[in-house]
Parts: C-alpha cells; structure tokens; sequence
C-alpha cells in the first residue's frame, strides 16, 4: 500500500489532466503485446460517450451500487444523476480526490480486497478493471471474494474490452467463469471499431 502511495502515477496523470496542466502522456504496459498510449480524457466521459457495454450495465444497476476501480467517478456520477445509491472505491487517492471535486457523493480511497464493510445489490467493474486479477486464477479468487459483498439476490458487472488478436484471452476467460458459476450466466459479445469485447453478469 505504501509503495502504491508514492508511485500513484495513475492518480498524477488524472489529476494533471483535469487541472488542465498534462504534458506527457500515459503508456500502458502489459503482458500481451507492446506499451499502449492511453488517452486519459477516456476517464472523463459522460454518457453519451460510454461503450455499448458500459450503457448497457449503468441501465442494469438497481439499488445499493459499488463502483470498483471509479477512477475518477464518471460512471459513479451517471449512476448518482440517475438517482442510484452508488459508492464508489478507488486506491488512488489523488482519483479519490478528483471525484470528490466532481461531485461524488459517496467516495471510498481502499484496496477493494481489504473492504469487507457492507454488502450490495450491484457491483460494477468498468474499463478493464479486472486486470488487477493478474492472470485467470485471480480472476476465479477475485470473484470468489466479491461474492461476500454481494447481497442476497445481487448482480455483479464485470466489462472487459479486448483487442481482437485477443481473442483466446476471452474465449479462455469465458470457459473458466462458465465452469466456476455455470448458473445464472450470461455473457455479451460486443464486436465495433476493433475491438471485441465481453460483460461478465454474475448472480452467485
């Protein structure tokens, strides 16, 4: 958590970037492929300029919502506006600041594997978030733990956009979580602009 603190890159370039004062720009690197530039004004869409996927879950949430990952709250503030109790988590403590000045209501700077708190009847997880799982075996402990913040009857969202040469990712992905909770599944393929991309819908 310490070491997460002083290198809260993420939560610089998001707060740089609302203050009007980036200069560089933010690369991705991950464990597929080569770095990615990632446009940080992605963060701070509104929902005219969400993903299929991601209208479609903000349409779906009902009740007590957990954003996890809300960076800087962009969905949180759709879902507030839409009069839902949503709160939202996020490590970064600068994002948790940014969202605070955006108007989030209910802000919450933790590691979501340390919150145990409260229970919900919806958690979302926009824009790739479960890559914080690290490989398919996260992926299964990570759902295994959301489950006891889930209330009786709850819904879990979990969106993953994908580049197409990616393919196998999702179809692997999509045999795992299948086998793990083979009930009250459903999961959406969405093909557009490149991408292939998935909802996990989940009701343990």
């Amino acid at each position: 958590m310490l070491i997460f603190v002083i290198m809260d890159v993420f939560g610089k370039v998001l707060k740089d970037h609302y203050l009007g004062r980036q200069k560089g720009k933010l690369w991705l690197h991950n464990s597929y492929g080569s770095p990615e530039n990632m446009p940080v004004d992605i963060f701070y869409r509104n929902k005219l300029e969400l993903s299929e996927l991601e209208s479609l879950a903000i349409d779906l949430c009902d009740g007590k919502t957990l954003d996890i990952g809300a960076g800087v709250g962009s969905h949180a503030l759709i879902l507030q506006n839409k009069g839902i109790d949503v709160s939202a988590i996020e490590i970064s403590e600068s994002a948790c600041d940014l969202m605070r000045r955006r108007g989030v209501k209910k802000v919450i700077n933790a590691d979501v594997f340390q919150f145990e708190i409260e229970q919900f009847d919806t958690i979302i997880m926009m824009m790739n978030g479960i890559g914080l799982c690290g490989d398919i075996e996260g992926l299964k402990h990570f759902l295994e733990y959301l489950k006891k913040l889930l209330a009786p009857g709850g819904h879990l969202f979990l969106i993953h956009q994908i580049l197409l040469t990616s393919i196998k990712t999702m179809i692997l992905y999509q045999v795992i979580i299948t086998v793990k909770y083979p009930i009250n599944m459903n999961i959406n393929l969405l093909k557009g602009n490149g991408l292939n991309g998935f909802m996990l819908i989940l009701k343990p």
